[in-house]
């Protein structure tokens, strides 16, 4: 069932640009929230590790030797130095590049060189890597940079069985890509809450979702968009099926020619199409045979959901410019009935000026780095959210809360 959306409200537009802002989240909300940090296959194995770089923060993720996953800053306890510098790899001990002090995948200190002329805690080998909590969910695996209020099976809550149900941990990787942008993390966050713009930005996809119908459920501190596909948008004019959803619905094996009139025929059998297709759906309800569904994780993670498709949008903040984020995307598709998984493809450092990720995930980049730049230009007091654009509002909230309880 829907909740009716938020009254239309105002942001403050100094939230996107304040560098007080900004310290603020560094201070109340990052150490107080579960962020999804990789895949969780990508560390399947004993000694696999993965740097998740978020803000400032450098953390390393290991599978150890006894098969249990965990997080540490990825900071040697002697000075300092980044212990890995790469992406990923594979080891089971960590050495640190300026003095040698080498770490075992479980934290552990297994030696330093001239250990006899430190503390006792040294010499012992007693001291340990700055470890974080780490969990696993979804195929993903997740990290919290302070003391956990929930464990996150509960910080997820309705959204864990909701994505569950689509069976995604067993889902090809296709793509794996980050680029950097000129514009606010939560700036990025707006190009993706939100259908409103979708008639005006991606004006091209009305004749295949109707945006008119969007329906918005908070879900606790998370939200959840779910948007009609394979029937056309209400903004446009009754009449003949368009050329477009027609050529989309043949490409999933709709028989077009013998559908019915009326704007539901395609969506109806796109739906039943799929329902035919075996126990892969079973979880699923109809209407999520054919419609997307947006999961917004709070504060700073996309899951968008289609029966056979993920697309998955981090936007991770800058460390010290609020002018400046990095969005992550992953793109995972339904591996079809009796074939093994596929290779995974290479990650993807893009530079903006060359990066591509899809028209409409183009667009989307290109129109948060314009919105950034009129806010900078400081004319702007408040950002006017309207009934459509409740999603945004709603996590303002939530940020809100967090912000006051510092």
């Amino acid at each position: 069932m829907s909740e009716p959306a938020p009254s239309p409200s105002r942001v403050p537009a100094a939230r996107y640009t304040d560098p007080d802002q900004a310290r603020q989240e560094w201070a109340s909300l990052w150490p107080r929230v579960w962020l999804m940090a990789g895949l969780s296959r990508d560390l399947a194995l004993v000694g696999a590790w993965r740097v998740f770089e978020h803000g400032h923060a450098s953390i390393l993720v290991v599978r150890g030797g006894d098969g249990t996953l965990r997080a540490f800053h990825n900071v040697c306890q002697h000075r300092g130095a980044l212990l890995c510098t790469g992406r990923e790899g594979r080891s089971e001990r960590f050495v640190c590049p300026y003095h040698g002090w080498r770490w075992g995948s479980d934290g552990t200190l297994l030696g330093a060189s001239d250990a006899e002329g430190f503390d006792a805690e040294v010499q012992a080998r007693s001291l340990r890597l700055a470890e974080l909590p780490c969990d696993e969910a979804l195929g993903f695996v997740w990290i919290h940079l302070g003391q956990p209020e929930q464990s996150l099976a509960d910080y997820l809550g309705p959204v864990l069985p909701q994505v569950a149900a689509y069976g995604i941990a067993d889902w090809d990787l296709r793509r794996d890509s980050t680029v950097p942008l000129a514009c606010n993390w939560k700036t990025s966050l707006d190009a993706h809450a939100e259908s409103y713009h979708v008639h005006a930005l991606h004006a091209e996809v009305l004749p295949l979702l109707d945006d008119t119908a969007v329906e918005l459920c908070s879900l606790g501190r998370h939200s959840r968009l779910r948007v009609p596909f394979g029937l056309p948008s209400g903004r446009l004019p009754e009449g003949a099926r368009p050329a477009l959803l027609s050529e989309v619905l043949r490409g999933y094996g709709v028989d077009v020619d013998a559908l019915p009139p009326g704007r539901q025929a395609g969506r109806l059998a796109l739906q039943a199409l799929r329902r035919a297709r075996g126990a892969a759906y079973d979880a699923l309800p109809d209407v999520l045979l054919s419609d997307n569904q947006l999961f917004h994780v709070f504060p700073n993670l996309h899951i968008n959901l289609h029966a056979d498709e993920l697309q998955v949008f981090r936007h991770r903040p800058h460390g010290s410019d609020p002018g400046r984020m990095f969005f992550d995307q992953l793109i995972l598709q339904r591996r079809p009935a009796g074939q093994g998984p596929a290779a995974r493809p290479p990650h993807e450092d893009l530079a903006r000026a060359a990066a591509s990720l899809g028209p409409l995930t183009d667009a989307d980049m290109a129109i948060a780095e314009r919105v950034q730049r009129g806010l900078a230009d400081g004319a702007l007091p408040f950002l006017r959210l309207g009934a459509g654009e409740g999603g945004i509002l709603h996590y303002h909230r939530v940020l809100e809360e967090l912000l006051e309880q510092r």
